[in-house]
Protein backbone atom coordinates (compact mmCIF):
# COMPACT_ATOMS: atom_id res chain seq x y z
CA UNK A 1 0.00 0.00 0.00
CA UNK A 2 2.63 2.39 1.07
CA UNK A 3 5.39 2.93 -1.23
CA UNK A 4 8.67 3.85 -0.03
CA UNK A 5 9.31 6.75 -2.05
CA UNK A 6 6.26 9.35 -1.23
CA UNK A 7 3.91 10.65 -3.38
CA UNK A 8 4.78 14.59 -1.86
CA UNK A 9 8.61 13.33 -2.07
CA UNK A 10 7.74 12.88 -5.62
CA UNK A 11 5.85 16.13 -6.07
CA UNK A 12 8.73 18.18 -4.85
CA UNK A 13 11.13 17.17 -7.05
CA UNK A 14 9.02 17.82 -9.83
CA UNK A 15 8.28 21.62 -8.83
CA UNK A 16 11.92 22.31 -7.37
CA UNK A 17 14.02 20.12 -10.04
CA UNK A 18 12.41 20.21 -13.10
CA UNK A 19 12.60 16.38 -13.49
CA UNK A 20 10.33 15.63 -16.37
CA UNK A 21 9.81 12.36 -17.88
CA UNK A 22 6.73 10.47 -18.45
CA UNK A 23 6.13 6.77 -16.08
CA UNK A 24 3.41 4.54 -15.20
CA UNK A 25 4.15 3.13 -11.53
CA UNK A 26 2.28 2.17 -8.47
CA UNK A 27 -0.57 4.19 -9.48
CA UNK A 28 0.68 7.27 -10.35
CA UNK A 29 0.84 8.67 -14.01
CA UNK A 30 3.47 12.32 -15.12
CA UNK A 31 3.02 13.67 -17.65
CA UNK A 32 4.79 16.71 -19.13
CA UNK A 33 3.62 18.87 -21.45
CA UNK A 34 5.43 18.71 -24.84
CA UNK A 35 6.21 22.37 -24.38
CA UNK A 36 8.52 22.05 -21.34
CA UNK A 37 11.38 24.54 -22.08
CA UNK A 38 13.79 21.40 -20.76
CA UNK A 39 14.35 18.35 -22.28
CA UNK A 40 12.10 15.18 -20.84
CA UNK A 41 14.10 13.62 -18.71
CA UNK A 42 16.73 16.11 -17.92
CA UNK A 43 17.08 17.45 -14.07
CA UNK A 44 17.81 20.92 -13.68
CA UNK A 45 21.25 22.65 -13.74
CA UNK A 46 22.47 24.40 -10.34
CA UNK A 47 21.42 27.53 -11.62
CA UNK A 48 18.19 26.99 -12.89
CA UNK A 49 17.76 25.20 -9.26
CA UNK A 50 18.79 28.09 -7.31
CA UNK A 51 16.74 30.70 -9.89
CA UNK A 52 13.54 28.45 -8.64
CA UNK A 53 14.24 28.47 -5.28
CA UNK A 54 14.65 32.14 -5.28
CA UNK A 55 11.03 32.57 -5.42
CA UNK A 56 8.94 31.31 -3.49
CA UNK A 57 6.54 28.25 -4.23
CA UNK A 58 2.52 28.48 -3.97
CA UNK A 59 1.36 25.23 -2.99
CA UNK A 60 -2.38 25.17 -3.35
CA UNK A 61 -4.54 23.07 -0.93
CA UNK A 62 -1.58 23.90 1.53
CA UNK A 63 -4.00 22.24 4.41
CA UNK A 64 -5.13 19.50 2.91
CA UNK A 65 -4.07 15.99 2.09
CA UNK A 66 -1.33 16.09 -0.35
CA UNK A 67 -0.51 20.40 0.20
CA UNK A 68 0.13 19.93 3.67
CA UNK A 69 2.65 17.22 3.00
CA UNK A 70 4.66 19.17 0.23
CA UNK A 71 4.68 22.16 2.38
CA UNK A 72 6.13 20.33 5.01
CA UNK A 73 8.84 18.94 2.53
CA UNK A 74 9.81 21.65 1.14
CA UNK A 75 10.29 23.60 4.59
CA UNK A 76 12.29 21.26 5.73
CA UNK A 77 14.39 21.82 2.77
CA UNK A 78 14.57 25.39 3.64
CA UNK A 79 13.04 26.64 0.36
CA UNK A 80 10.43 29.05 0.63
CA UNK A 81 6.57 28.33 0.24
CA UNK A 82 3.28 29.74 0.03
CA UNK A 83 -0.01 28.46 1.51
CA UNK A 84 -2.61 29.08 -0.92
CA UNK A 85 -5.36 28.58 1.57
CA UNK A 86 -8.03 30.71 2.67
CA UNK A 87 -6.06 30.59 5.92
CA UNK A 88 -2.85 31.95 3.89
CA UNK A 89 -0.93 35.37 3.77
CA UNK A 90 -2.48 36.43 1.38
CA UNK A 91 -5.81 33.89 1.34
CA UNK A 92 -6.33 32.42 -1.79
CA UNK A 93 -9.93 30.98 -2.66
CA UNK A 94 -10.89 28.51 -5.63
CA UNK A 95 -14.68 30.28 -5.20
CA UNK A 96 -12.92 33.48 -5.22
CA UNK A 97 -10.99 34.93 -8.28
CA UNK A 98 -9.88 38.12 -6.70
CA UNK A 99 -7.55 36.21 -4.67
CA UNK A 100 -5.62 34.55 -7.04
CA UNK A 101 -3.50 37.31 -8.20
CA UNK A 102 -2.73 38.28 -5.72
CA UNK A 103 -1.44 34.36 -4.12
CA UNK A 104 0.75 34.21 -7.65
CA UNK A 105 2.41 37.53 -7.16
CA UNK A 106 6.12 37.13 -7.02
CA UNK A 107 6.09 33.20 -7.08
CA UNK A 108 8.45 30.90 -8.89
CA UNK A 109 5.81 27.74 -9.38
CA UNK A 110 2.67 26.41 -8.55
CA UNK A 111 1.92 22.81 -7.09
CA UNK A 112 -1.93 22.95 -8.67
CA UNK A 113 -5.03 20.71 -7.34
CA UNK A 114 -8.58 21.48 -7.02
CA UNK A 115 -11.14 19.94 -4.80
CA UNK A 116 -13.77 19.29 -7.59
CA UNK A 117 -11.24 18.44 -10.16
CA UNK A 118 -13.87 15.86 -11.36
CA UNK A 119 -17.46 17.69 -11.91
CA UNK A 120 -18.64 19.86 -14.38
CA UNK A 121 -16.93 22.92 -14.51
CA UNK A 122 -13.55 22.28 -13.47
CA UNK A 123 -11.74 23.14 -16.67
CA UNK A 124 -13.32 26.66 -17.02
CA UNK A 125 -11.64 27.31 -13.33
CA UNK A 126 -8.48 25.59 -13.41
CA UNK A 127 -8.03 26.79 -17.46
CA UNK A 128 -8.44 30.66 -15.71
CA UNK A 129 -5.92 30.09 -13.14
CA UNK A 130 -3.42 28.69 -15.05
CA UNK A 131 -4.13 31.64 -17.84
CA UNK A 132 -3.78 33.79 -15.23
CA UNK A 133 -0.10 32.59 -13.66
CA UNK A 134 1.15 32.48 -17.42
CA UNK A 135 -0.12 35.72 -17.30
CA UNK A 136 1.57 36.68 -14.23
CA UNK A 137 4.58 34.85 -15.26
CA UNK A 138 4.44 32.10 -13.26
CA UNK A 139 4.46 29.23 -16.23
CA UNK A 140 5.53 26.74 -14.20
CA UNK A 141 2.49 24.38 -12.62
CA UNK A 142 2.73 21.05 -11.30
CA UNK A 143 -0.88 19.75 -11.51
CA UNK A 144 -2.76 17.13 -9.61
CA UNK A 145 -5.25 15.32 -11.56
CA UNK A 146 -7.52 12.17 -10.96
CA UNK A 147 -7.00 9.11 -13.27
CA UNK A 148 -9.94 7.76 -15.56
CA UNK A 149 -11.89 10.82 -15.29
CA UNK A 150 -13.32 12.19 -17.74
CA UNK A 151 -13.98 16.15 -16.23
CA UNK A 152 -10.61 15.93 -15.22
CA UNK A 153 -8.73 15.16 -18.33
CA UNK A 154 -10.82 17.99 -19.58
CA UNK A 155 -9.60 20.63 -16.92
CA UNK A 156 -5.90 19.19 -17.80
CA UNK A 157 -6.40 19.82 -21.45
CA UNK A 158 -7.56 23.51 -20.12
CA UNK A 159 -4.42 23.76 -18.17
CA UNK A 160 -1.71 22.86 -21.20
CA UNK A 161 -4.10 24.99 -23.57
CA UNK A 162 -2.66 28.05 -21.73
CA UNK A 163 0.63 27.14 -22.96
CA UNK A 164 2.06 26.59 -18.96
CA UNK A 165 4.94 23.97 -18.54
CA UNK A 166 3.07 21.80 -16.99
CA UNK A 167 3.69 17.67 -15.46
CA UNK A 168 0.34 16.45 -14.69
CA UNK A 169 0.02 13.57 -12.24
CA UNK A 170 -2.49 11.43 -12.22
CA UNK A 171 -2.97 9.65 -9.17
CA UNK A 172 -5.54 7.08 -7.76
CA UNK A 173 -6.27 6.49 -4.12
CA UNK A 174 -4.03 7.76 -1.45
CA UNK A 175 -3.42 4.91 1.28
CA UNK A 176 -4.20 8.42 3.51
CA UNK A 177 -8.40 7.86 2.71
CA UNK A 178 -8.60 5.12 5.05
CA UNK A 179 -6.92 7.46 8.28
CA UNK A 180 -7.85 10.74 7.38
CA UNK A 181 -10.88 11.18 4.85
CA UNK A 182 -13.48 9.22 2.75
CA UNK A 183 -12.66 5.70 4.00
CA UNK A 184 -12.41 6.96 7.59
CA UNK A 185 -16.13 7.14 8.72
CA UNK A 186 -17.13 3.86 6.62
CA UNK A 187 -14.17 2.03 8.46
CA UNK A 188 -15.36 3.09 12.08
CA UNK A 189 -18.77 2.09 11.34
CA UNK A 190 -17.79 -1.24 11.03
CA UNK A 191 -18.27 -1.37 6.98
CA UNK A 192 -16.58 0.11 3.80
CA UNK A 193 -18.80 -0.06 0.72
CA UNK A 194 -17.05 0.73 -2.16
CA UNK A 195 -18.45 0.34 -6.19
CA UNK A 196 -14.95 -1.34 -7.09
CA UNK A 197 -16.43 -4.99 -8.07
CA UNK A 198 -12.97 -7.14 -8.70
CA UNK A 199 -10.67 -4.66 -10.08
CA UNK A 200 -7.17 -4.71 -8.69
CA UNK A 201 -6.91 -0.86 -7.56
CA UNK A 202 -3.28 0.60 -6.40
CA UNK A 203 -3.09 2.62 -3.56
CA UNK A 204 -0.55 5.47 -3.45
CA UNK A 205 1.16 6.85 -0.40
CA UNK A 206 0.67 10.67 0.08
Amino acid sequence: VGRAHRFSMRVLSWIVQFGGRLSINHGLNVIDSPDLCLQTGRKATVKEDLMTQEKPILVLGSTGKTGRRVVERLTARGIPTRAGARSGEPPFDWDDRDTWAPALQGVGSVYVQHYLDALPGAADILGSFAELAVAKGVPRLVHLSGRGEAEAELAEQAVRDTGAQVTTLRSTWFSQNFSESYFLDGLQAGELALPAGNTPEPFVDA
